[in-house]
């Protein structure tokens, strides 16, 4: 895969949130809940 663990964790958790976002009519907030992320500010930071 030539990425480290952690690298790969984050690009699944943007590829669902992206499918989510054009799928739903969810909050970004809880868009960052459903992926993993406890911090919504992270996850829009890293988005």
């Amino acid at each position: 895969m030539n990425m480290a663990l952690t690298e790969y964790i984050r690009s699944v958790r943007l590829k669902k949130a992206k499918q989510l976002l054009k799928s739903s009519s969810l909050q970004l907030e809880d868009i960052a809940h459903l992926v993993g992320y406890d911090n919504a500010n992270y996850f829009i930071r890293i988005f």
